[in-house]
């Protein structure tokens, strides 16, 4: 089994309005749970880097990441370069009507040797977390347009 996680959700704005949303990186701890940004390097672009900390019950890692690829409002890819996260993320966006599909990927494939191995028993962990953190972007998202 290649270890990969595959998300998406609908999101009731725009394809534009969704990517600017997604890569504003400080924004990301009001959707992604036990997350927050430490530090930004250079721009949101191709070249830039990111620092997420991420922690529960004060046990945490921090996920470091060179974004590889900033095409918007459709694609956003990162590098992630961690001693516990490795491999390749990304954010795609998609138009649909007036609203957009927002598919979040994640190959960890080159995360340490013992994730690869107990990627059966995590991955719906793993899924869990991302589905929840859509989800939560969707919340965040409806809330803020009702008070615009």
């Amino acid at each position: 089994m290649k270890p990969v996680l595959t998300v998406s959700i609908v999101l009731p704005i725009s394809q534009q309005q969704a990517f600017a949303f997604i890569t504003d990186w400080e924004r990301q701890q009001s959707w992604i749970p036990a997350t927050r940004i430490t530090k930004k390097q250079h721009d949101d672009r191709a070249g830039g880097s990111v620092i997420a900390r991420t922690s529960l019950l004060g046990i945490g890692f921090n996920d470091r990441m060179s974004i590889t690829t900033y095409d918007a409002p459709h694609n956003c890819a990162v590098r992630h370069t961690g001693k516990l996260v490795r491999g390749q993320g990304q954010f795609i966006v998609e138009s649909v009507g007036a609203q957009s599909r927002f598919t979040w990927l994640e190959d960890v494939s080159q995360t340490a040797w013992w994730y690869r191995y107990l990627f059966i028993l995590s991955k719906p962990i793993s899924i869990f977390f991302l589905k929840l953190s859509l989800y939560r972007l969707r919340r965040v998202i409806v809330s803020l347009s009702k008070t615009q």
